[in-house]
Parts: C-alpha cells; structure tokens; sequence
C-alpha cells in the first residue's frame, strides 16, 4: 500500500467515522424528539428490539444518560426508518433502495451515507485510488449542502464546509495512523479461511467481522427460545472484480442456477461486487457447514458469472450481516389512538379508533392526536397518495354498538365485499420424472386444456402430459435453458430464457420452434401472453411489449427493480418481486399493493377470474392468495398440501383448477378450487 492511499484512506476515513455519524445523530435532534422518549418507544416496540444484537442494545441504553451521542450509523438509520417517519423524509422509492444519481431527497441522501459506510468498514485493505478519493469528495460535499439546507446550518458551519476542509487538509502520521486503525476497528475484519477456485485459477480470502459474529450470536440465542427453520440475511462483499452494471445484471438474472438448499440469492449490486444471501440458520450456527456452503456459492458465481479478477493470484471476499440493508418501516399508530379501518361504500374510508378519554379534556389534545393519526395514515401509502388530490373531509362521530371484542368489532363492520377462494380439493398429484437419470427442477408451469405443461430448466427441456399424468412428450433445448413460459394458444407457448436474452415460440403439440427465435434487449424473465401481444419483464425493472415477431411495440417502466414475474389480468398488471405483489396500470403507474413480512420469497404469479392474485413462496411452503385490491390474503396451501420449495403456480379460469409445482422434487398438484 502506497503513502497516497493511506492518506486518501485516512482523510475519506475522517468523514465516515466523524461526519457521518454526527450527520445521523443531528437528524434525529432535529426531529424534536427528546432521546428518553425515543428510548421508551423503542423498550415498548417488541419487534424492533428483537431485531437489533447485543451491541445497539446497549447503544439504546446510552440514550437515557448520553442522549443521542453515542448512537452510531448503523443504529440511527434503524431508528430513523421505524420511529421518525413522519418527520424526515422517505426515499422517493423505498428505504434499502440504492439511490440514482437524481435522487437527491434527504431520504436518498441517508442511504448514501449508510451506504458508503459500510463499503468502507468492509474493505479489506486501504487502497484509495485518485478518482475514487476525489468523486467520494465530490459526493459528500453535495450531501452536505442538502443536510445544512434540511437542517438550517449556515454555510460556514456546516457539514459541506468540514468535508470540503478534510479533503485538503495536511495530516500528521500519527494522527493518519490512529484514523487508519480506528477504520479498521470497527468491523474487526478477520481472515478466517481461504479455498482455491479451479477456473479461473485463483485463491479465494474470505474475511469475518464483528457484524457477523454478531449475527450469529442473536441466531442462537433466538434459536434457543424459538427452533425452527428460518433464515439470516447476509452479504458477501467481493473485493477486486470488474462490478460493471452488465455483470450485476447477469448475477440478478441467475438466481434459479445460484440458489441451493440452504442459500437463496436475493440480489447484487455494484460497490465492488455485493451479494446479498439468506442463509439457513442452522447452516450459520455450523462452521463447517458455512464455510462449505458459501465456499460452493463463491465458486458458482465465479464460474457461471465469469467473474473477471483485478490480481491474477487472489481475490477477497467478505461476509457481513445484511439485516439493516431489509429493514422496512413499522408504521404504528399514535398510542392514545387504536383501531382499524375498513373501505366503506361511495369512496368512504371508515376508521374505527378507541381513544382515550383524557384526549376530549381540551380541543388542542384532541386536535394533536387527530393530526398524529392522520399523517401516519398518510405515511402508510409509502408515498403514493392514498387520499386523492382534492380536500379531505373527515366526520368525528361516536361509533354506535361498539364492542370492544375483537369479534364483536369484525362482525359490527360491513367490510368490503371480496371474493377469496374458500377452500381447494386435490384433483391429482404428478411425479415429473429424471431425464436421462438427473432430477428434475421445474420452475415453470400451465395448463392448457387437458395438457399439463413444465419447464426443467436443469434438464433444458419442456415437459407435456395430459391431466392423468401420463406423459406426451418431452421438448429438448440444448442450446437454451428455459426459466418462464406463458401460453399463447391451444397448441402454442411462448418460452423466455434469461441467459441467452431470448424468447422462443414454440408449438406443444408438433414439439418444434415454429417462429423465429426473438432476441431480447437485456436479460428477459417473467412473461404473459395478453390481446395478441407479449409482455416480457426485461432486466427486472421494465417490461416491454411485443407482437409475436418481436416488434417492439411500447416498454413500460417499473418502480421496483426486482420484477420477476407478471399477468396481466383485466387490463392491469400484476408483477411481483421477491417480497410483494404490485397491481400496476398497463402503464405501469403502481395502483395497489400487497405485501407481508412473512413472505419474502415470492417465485410466480398467477390470477383467477375474479382478479385474486396467487403467488407461490418458497421459503414458508405456502400458496398465499391475495385479494384483487391488496387487502385481504389467505394462506391457501401449505406444506400439509405435499408443498415443498413451490415454485412454479398457474390458474386455469376455464375450469376454476390451480397447478402448484415444487422445484426440487418433481412433484405437481392440480387442485380444484372452491369459492364463496
């Protein structure tokens, strides 16, 4: 390491370890909140504080004595996405979301801090190029101007000015020494063990820090009170590769070949080359059982991803916890207001609330705790404008009949009317079989008429059997491996396969490619077949709509920029991503949305006639379906159903039957479905 790293690395080091600590910590003084009220929210959110180690326990406790000065960056972005969302700024898409370059809000701007700083506790050595160190300046410069402006500093005093000041100013070695090892101490990262990678020839050096051992330690003390299977967010930070947009894209794109038994992808982005992992637990708590299983993971994704190494002998990778990259805001109501709200007729919205009576002591007390609800009624739409664009006008009545049971209140109501299927009988179980003696992984399925279609995209082939189960034919793919398909006509499907960006036509009955092959612009996955056109979600974040030819006829863009799969279902899209399934407009304008903390490993989608979505999660062994407005939900399948890892789901609206696949065990069920 050359003197002008170690000085370019101790000078970004100054901003990470003072500036942007004091940045957080002056954001949450400036929400008015005293830090001892803060610290009894967070004694009284059960969930919240299960969430957090050993460590920011502590911290927690500093805010009765210390006030807010000893909260670092990693606990004030917790806090400040789950108790102060009413006072600083959102993200315009969502907390966790990587910010654009035009994203410049307050809520971007804490991401990028949070951001940066782990990058730098997670890097293994410190090498600071030029242009990183100047673009780095450059960055945190125009973060500081918008933090001043939200925070009313004046400019002489405030953030920009110091990180303009630690970009030029002339360090004392003893001093760019201390900041060095202060960097370094705060992950404590640790070479715990290395393995050789046949192609490319190289070794790899995984690194361990605090954050996971951490995470190990919360995994078995919850584990000691709670056995069961479950998962832990990790990262894993590879150091000295090529992390281009295109690369990124194809590790996104490479999920169903990345994923095992016990690790699931969940998403990369750029920053070197950041990988994020649920990993089970029971995996975790056992060395040798992690070392291996991420060791085989490494080695995939160099393998299938062609990862292209800055040093020919080496690279390094660490493993660190993820869980604050996942966290999502906890809205919860003001605590003298509790209730529920249901949709009421002609556009109404009827909340139910119990307030308590000191609030009617004085019209300001009410006034507060109204105003209070309301902003976080607001806050609950993540955004969107839950409440039109014209004045609201609310009515403050005394609720007659009211009951304070929770089954009195249900039946008090007059919910809104849904038509959630009741109930589903097995009409038949299927056991795909090997091909040419390798297991079978089907990703995909429909059913057309008395036709039964797979995709096994380990094999690269399609599979057809009638509704008996006996098998018609199988269609090899050699050249292609399958992932999504989509039925354009009695005889017909169209097939997407993600690594070779291509779509094939392909008719069932004559088993051959009968269309010319329709090369696509980036990595195509899910795929519907709607009025004589395909849609096609291309990269994870547009779709893109095309005549059977491959004309190009419209792209849709997509809030989210992890769209796997979609339908389109009376005249709207229905897409979802890993977490959540979005009911969009044909122009992609986001109109509902479903989503619960229990799934977060949503595969497939499919509607029924009464626009209920159906989703497929994988990690829980359920089918849950969702009502056509997001609303309601019931788990309609579980793992008593013979479900194990579903994955591929299609609803034949014909004859009202839904066909569920397991990825990794052949099996399919085709269920007929009862409504109300």
């Amino acid at each position: 390491m050359s003197s002008l790293d170690k000085k370019r690395c101790a000078k970004c080091s100054m901003v990470v370890l003072e500036v942007f600590t004091k940045i957080m910590q002056d954001l949450m003084r400036h929400t008015k909140v005293k830090a001892k009220d803060l610290y009894n929210s967070i004694e009284k959110n059960a969930p919240f504080r299960r969430r957090l180690n050993k460590s920011e326990l502590i911290m927690v406790d500093t805010l009765l004595t210390n006030e807010y000065t000893e909260i670092d960056v990693s606990l004030s972005y917790k806090i400040i996405v789950n108790f102060f969302q009413l006072h600083i700024p959102p993200p315009s898409r969502q907390w966790g979301t990587n910010p654009i370059d035009t994203e410049i809000g307050i809520g971007e701007d804490i991401e990028r801090i949070r951001r940066e700083r782990n990058s730098f506790v997670h890097k293994v050595n410190a090498n600071i190029s030029d242009s990183f160190f100047h673009n780095f300046f450059d960055t945190f410069i125009e973060v500081g101007k918008r933090i001043d402006k939200f925070l009313q500093k004046s400019p002489s005093d405030g953030y920009a000015h110091i990180v303009k000041q630690y970009q030029t100013c002339v360090l004392d070695p003893e001093y760019e020494n201390k900041l060095l090892v202060a960097r370094a101490d705060i992950e404590q990262l640790e070479e715990n063990y290395r393995f050789a990678l046949e192609n490319p020839r190289k070794e790899i050096h995984v690194f361990e820090g605090k954050s996971t051992k951490a995470a190990i330690e919360k995994i078995r003390a919850d584990e000691a009170h709670n056995p069961k299977e479950s998962y832990t967010k990790l990262k894993i930070v590879i150091h000295d590769v090529d992390d281009n947009e295109e690369v990124v894209t194809l590790i996104n794109s490479l999920k169903e070949n990345l994923n095992s038994e016990n690790i699931n992808l969940i998403r990369a982005e750029k920053g070197s080359i950041i990988v994020f992992i649920d990993v089970k637990n029971i995996i975790v708590l056992d060395d040798d059982l992690f070392k291996s299983e991420v060791s085989t993971f490494i080695q995939n994704l160099f393998k299938l991803c062609n990862l292209t190494s800055y040093i020919k002998t080496h690279a390094s990778a660490v493993i660190a916890s993820a869980e604050e990259e996942f966290e999502e805001s906890t809205i919860t109501l003001p605590d003298k207001a509790t209730g529920k709200c249901l949709i009421g007729d002609n556009g109404r919205v009827i909340v139910n609330i119990e307030v308590k009576n000191n609030v009617f002591h004085s019209p300001d007390s009410l006034n507060i705790t109204l105003n209070g609800f309301f902003k976080t009624l607001v806050m609950k739409g993540k955004g969107r404008n839950m409440l039109g664009n014209t004045d609201i006008y609310a009515e403050l009545v005394q609720s007659e009949n009211f009951c304070y049971t929770e089954e009195a209140f249900v039946q008090a109501q007059i919910p809104v009317k849904y038509n959630l299927p009741v109930s589903v009988e097995l009409r038949q179980e299927f056991s795909i079989k090997a091909y040419r003696n390798k297991p079978p992984k089907i990703n995909s399925c429909i059913k057309i008429g008395n036709k039964l279609v797979f995709i096994d995209f380990i094999n690269n082939r399609i599979n057809i059997c009638n509704v008996d189960g006996i098998e018609i034919h199988n269609i090899c793919l050699p050249r292609y491996q399958p992932l999504f398909l989509t039925e354009v006509n009695s005889n017909t499907v169209a097939v997407s396969c993600t690594d070779q960006k291509t779509i094939l036509i392909i008719n069932i009955s004559t088993a051959s490619v009968t269309i010319e092959k329709i090369e696509t612009a980036g990595f195509c996955r899910g795929i519907t077949y709607d009025d004589d056109n395909l849609y096609v979600v291309i990269d994870e974040s547009r779709i893109q709509v095309m005549d059977l030819t491959g004309k190009l006829i419209r792209t849709i863009p997509l809030r989210s920029s992890r769209i796997s799969d979609i339908t389109v279902d009376r005249k709207r899209l229905v897409c979802i991503d890993d977490r959540s399934i979005d009911y969009c407009s044909l122009e992609g304008e986001l109109i509902q949305k479903f989503e619960n903390a229990k799934y977060q490993d949503l595969c497939r989608v499919s509607t029924d006639n009464e626009g209920n979505a159906y989703v497929t999660n994988r990690k829980t062994n359920t089918v849950v379906v969702a009502s056509d407005d997001g609303c309601h939900y019931r788990e309609l399948l579980t793992d008593s159903d013979g479900l194990n890892t579903p994955h591929g789901i299609y609803f034949d609206k014909k004859e009202n039957t839904l066909l569920v696949c397991n990825k990794n065990d052949g099996k399919a069920f085709l269920f007929d479905v009862k409504g109300n």
